[in-house]
């Protein structure tokens, strides 16, 4: 079965987000002490890298992973 252009876009922001949400809380335990500026930081998180997996695709992922040693 083929995918489409559509199909595929919502299914790299599908997984971007669900990423995202573990980047937020990352940076909320980091860096935030108040509860409303944590949940913020988790849905900031969760929009900021399901747009940019929807807009650039595996190359969202490739340079996420070469930031890491065992990617």
């Amino acid at each position: 079965m083929k995918t489409t252009g559509q199909e595929s876009r919502t299914v790299s922001f599908g997984c971007g987000a669900l990423f995202g949400i573990f980047v937020g809380i990352g940076f909320g335990l980091d860096y935030v002490s108040s509860t409303p500026t944590f949940l913020a930081m988790i849905v900031a998180g969760s929009l900021i890298c399901g747009i940019l997996a929807a807009v650039l695709g595996d190359s969202f992922w490739h340079k996420f992973s070469s930031w890491f040693p065992f990617g």
